[in-house]
């Protein structure tokens, strides 16, 4: 599996050494429908100086300036490189080339966003972003690298907003790209003031020929992760097929930072460019407390694999021991039926999996939890401050922020504060800390301080 993975560049073997990859830098890339320069970077596989005659799948990938080294020291990175070096090594995938867009951040416009700003006063400038990308660079790299430019072997990923943008240049220009990977998409705002939900992606009402994969984290927040099973079954509904052109991945623990989609990137990549092979091992996870009344509470079944590819089965076998305690439906949708427990058994091919679930009146399926947080002096006015996606603090007096939650009882939260798009809490030299943690087992009340603000 791709955790157990050593880099062994320049290890002899026998008695060849093995070829290093590259990162070739463009270093102002100048695009005439953005009127504006960025970094690109492309990393070239270690066989690309030494084979002349061979040409290469290629995966495009947003946000470039955090793919690879980190752009500043204790800044995180997806170190993707040492991935996909790993991934050859191990003979799991072809070899690629992967090309990185730097992002450009430009006052009042977001390139990740097609049709709907995340805020009122941000103008979307999506659409350019991606003429750019068909128009301007894909040409470009296609004609200064030895590349294989079908659909079939051209991919895009991004995460975040970035996952936004892959959704919708995907399903929009599924004839470039053939495969898209959508890490902890932001597919949902939620109002600052009155904290309704506004979506942020288009429901394109017609299949295309695209092989899909979308994560998300089980502590990235509660909104993320009710929206993005919602695409899912959205894409089920529309034709598509989970472990053949659609893949889900519900990770429990992983929260939305660079850090945590370095550490399952291989999943996609493998999906794309490799084999997944043969199935390892089955795990059924979620919680095992179920209410007769509350919000639908769905299993999260995990299959792994020999080569360290990864998902959650959207349609599963399970047997139900006693039946009229509860029924589980194939997307894993909990439906309990009165008091008691019962034995469920999760089957896949000749492997099983059991776990026993309790149905229960009085246990709520959620938890409150409610957060203070003192913040420095340098914290603007009318600024609200934000936690994991979709939780939302308001200031109640000078320097001091309070913010009330029901949560999803065992949901796993990992965050740093923020003001905002990259505008991170920092310790009070200006330095990154490490993330924050806490796990909604039970009513909480939790206190906290920021030291400082810093721009990412």
């Amino acid at each position: 599996m791709i955790n157990n993975f050593k880099k062994n560049s320049n290890m002899e073997k026998g008695k060849l050494m093995k070829q290093d990859s590259k990162i070739v830098t463009i270093e102002s890339f100048y695009s005439k429908k953005l009127d504006n320069t960025r970094k690109i970077y492309v990393y070239l596989p270690p066989s690309y100086n030494g084979n002349l005659n061979k040409r290469y799948p290629v995966l495009y990938m947003h946000a470039g300036q955090r793919l690879f080294d980190p752009v500043r020291e204790n800044d995180e990175s997806w170190n993707v490189h040492k991935t996909v070096d790993l991934l050859i090594d191990e003979n799991l995938i072809h070899e690629i080339i992967i090309v990185g867009i730097a992002h450009k951040r430009i006052i009042n416009t977001n390139e990740y966003c097609h049709f709907i700003s995340p805020d009122e006063h941000i103008q979307c400038s999506g659409l350019l972003y991606e003429e750019f990308i068909v128009n301007e660079l894909k040409p470009y790299i296609d004609s200064n690298f030895r590349t294989l430019n079908d659909p079939e072997n051209t991919a895009l990923i991004g995460s975040s907003a970035g996952g936004l943008s892959t959704y919708h240049i995907g399903f929009r220009r599924s004839n470039i790209f053939g495969k898209v990977g959508i890490l902890s998409p932001f597919f949902v705002k939620v109002n600052d003031f009155n904290h309704s939900e506004q979506k942020l992606y288009m429901c394109f009402n017609e299949k295309k020929p695209l092989k899909i994969y979308i994560d998300i984290g089980g502590a990235e927040g509660m909104f993320l992760v009710r929206h993005v099973r919602e695409v899912i079954d959205y894409l089920l509904n529309l034709g598509y097929k989970s472990g053949e052109d659609l893949i889900y991945y519900h990770d429990q623990n992983s929260a939305h930072f660079e850090k945590d989609w370095g550490k399952r990137v291989h999943i996609p990549i493998i999906y794309f460019f490799g084999n997944i092979g043969k199935v390892k091992s089955i795990n059924l996870l979620g919680g095992n407390i179920v209410g007769i009344e509350g919000v639908k509470v769905n299993t999260n079944p995990i299959i792994t694999y020999e080569s360290g590819f990864i998902m959650t089965d959207v349609d599963g076998q399970y047997m139900v021991e006693q039946p009229d305690v509860l029924e589980i439906k194939k997307d894993g949708t909990i439906i309990p039926k009165k008091k008691g427990s019962t034995l469920v058994t999760y089957l896949l091919k000749n492997l099983k999996i059991s776990k026993t679930y309790t149905v229960v009146s009085a246990l709520s399926d959620f938890v409150k939890v409610t957060v203070t947080v003192t913040v420095p002096e340098n914290t603007p006015d009318n600024e609200h401050l934000y936690m994991s996606m979709g939780m939302i603090l308001d200031k109640v007096s000078k320097n001091y922020y309070v913010g009330k939650f029901t949560l999803p009882r065992g949901l796993a939260c990992e965050f740093k504060f923020t003001r905002g798009f990259r505008k991170f809490e920092v310790d009070k030299e200006g330095n990154h800390i490490p993330n924050r943690k806490f796990e909604a087992t039970h009513d909480l009340e939790l206190n906290y301080t920021v030291e400082n603000w810093g721009e990412l």
